[in-house]
């Protein structure tokens, strides 16, 4: 956020002096004359308005104007989902929630009295959610389930009798929290053409630009135990139960997509005014963004507690073994950059009031928006490096000659892209000179 906010905002000052420039030298618009020679200061166009005792219509004012809004939106995304809970897989699924967050726009522009209007407007929030799961068995969404069958020989004395162990080895979670942080950067430049139906209905056609730099960091915790237990073909007393072989484990995932990019937008807005100021009013346009899209994912095994054993183990080194292949498995790194077109629908209904006050024209309004964007974030799940074979054969007498093959399973990586929907109130004035 401390590298992007001024770089859009430098861009929303450019576009004003832009603007400026063009009002000030008569370039795109042309300013009608007003009707009466008292109101040549305070820029009040001729315009027959909907009540004629007073003109406070806006596109009666012609000028220069500030906005200002605050927001209170809530994110709903799809594909935060974190784990199940419960005796079965996947069992009872849970997703991060964001919470409801404050945000603002600000925005600046002109409008003229041949009924068109300029204005710049630069977006700010940052939403966060969390979740935490908690239960005797938790099914992680972000992690591989994770299995290990460890084969192996030993030659047991000076006449070659082999024993043969087969040892399973396997992760089970019992908890899983996760934290996600959205930055929610947009800045919007349109140009409106106001079309009077009626003296009190005011339709408004809009065309423009859209730029933005949306990011999400999810960071997520996996807590549980990790066991094996070990079977010999000839029988032995010597064979591991999960209670004899049990180490706590952490496992921490980190997932992290960008998009930047801009494009155009076209749209529609709709107003109907009363003589006491109040007003109705409708909008929604569309933005079709081109851009590149940034992933970055890891994992790895951040905490791995001793294992010990309440019997006497004889077989070959398969814990190191397995120790060994689990904190391979869960090593996980990767970064991928594409480009991608990204669309957002943004529509917003709502009640208002507006008068003058001397030379002044402001504007109160309240409203529900919500924005929804396809495609926006892009995650992988489930990710794992393949398969691994370890093979071992221990040096030394003959006697004590030893052997292991080790293997997982292979998980595939899935790459999946979810849509994002922003909603909420927003409250705003506006004050044109």
């Amino acid at each position: 956020m401390q590298r992007t906010a001024p770089y859009l905002l430098s861009l929303l000052l450019l576009s004003a002096g832009v603007a400026q420039a063009a009002n000030r030298n008569n370039l795109f618009f042309r300013k009608s004359e007003p009707q009466q020679e008292e109101q040549t200061s305070c820029n009040i166009c001729a315009y027959d308005c909907c009540c004629q005792e007073r003109c406070i219509d806006r596109s009666c004012m012609n000028g220069f104007f500030l906005s200002g809004e605050y927001l209170y939106w809530q994110v709903c995304q799809d594909g935060l989902d974190i784990a199940g809970s419960g005796s079965s897989y996947p069992g009872n699924i849970k997703h991060v929630d964001f919470n409801w967050t404050s945000g603002f726009r600000a925005g600046l522009g002109g409008q003229w009295c041949d009924d068109w209007a300029f204005e710049a407007a630069y977006t700010y929030m940052r939403p966060k959610g969390s979740v935490t799961v908690s239960d005797d068995q938790v099914h992680p969404i972000w992690i591989p389930e994770f299995s290990a069958e460890s084969f192996c020989t030993r030659i047991t004395d000076e006449m070659g009798e082999r024993r043969r162990s087969v040892a399973v080895t396997i992760a089970e979670f019992t908890k899983a929290k996760s934290k996600v942080k959205f930055d929610y950067n947009l800045i919007d430049v349109e140009l409106r053409r106001n079309i009077a139906c009626s003296p009190c209905f005011h339709f408004e056609a809009i065309g423009g630009l859209q730029g933005g730099i949306l990011e999400q960091r999810n960071s997520a915790k996996f807590a549980g135990n990790f066991f094996y237990q070990s079977e010999d073909d000839l029988g032995s007393s010597n064979v591991v139960d999960p209670e004899q072989a049990i180490a706590p484990i952490e496992i921490e995932s980190s997932q992290k997509w960008k998009f930047s990019g801009g494009g155009i937008r076209v749209g529609g807005a709709g107003e109907y005014r009363s003589c006491s100021g109040f007003l109705l009013f409708g909008a929604s346009r569309y933005n079709l963004l081109y851009g590149n899209s940034k992933l970055r994912y890891s994992g790895e095994v951040s905490e791995f507690g001793e294992i010990t054993l309440s019997t006497p183990f004889e077989f070959p080194e398969l814990v190191d073994l397995t120790v060994l292949l689990f904190e391979q498995y869960y090593d996980i790194s990767g970064r991928e950059k594409f480009c991608n077109f990204v669309s957002n629908v943004n529509s917003r209904i709502g009640f208002g009031f507006e008068n003058t006050c001397g030379c002044v024209y402001f504007r109160l309004e309240a409203a529900w928006e919500i924005t929804y964007w396809q495609n926006l974030c892009q995650y992988r799940k489930g990710l794992s490096q393949k398969g691994v074979f370890i093979e071992n054969e221990a040096q030394g007498a003959p006697s004590t000659k030893e052997s292991c093959i080790v293997h997982t399973d292979i998980t595939n990586t899935t790459k999946v892209a979810r849509d994002v929907t922003l909603h909420g109130l927003t409250f705003s004035v506006q004050v044109t000179f």
